[in-house]
């Protein structure tokens, strides 16, 4: 991963949890020095994401389009 040339961004599960914790991202960031990190929101899953959907939706979109 550290050898690609496209951007990066990184988003963090929040809250994090087992399976997406807080310091894969923060590892993830420190490997990949062009990376960035992303707002970031509840899993997809969680019922919790709705409410999250369309701030996740124009993080996304504003990070591609650059």
């Amino acid at each position: 991963m550290a050898t690609l040339t496209m951007q990066i961004g990184v988003l963090a599960s929040v809250p994090e949890n087992p399976f997406h914790q807080r310091h894969t991202v923060d590892s993830l960031l420190r490997l990949l020095p062009d990376s960035e990190e992303l707002p970031g929101s509840p899993e997809p899953p969680s019922p919790r994401f709705p409410a999250h959907l369309d701030r996740f939706l124009d993080t996304v979109t504003e990070f591609a389009n650059r």
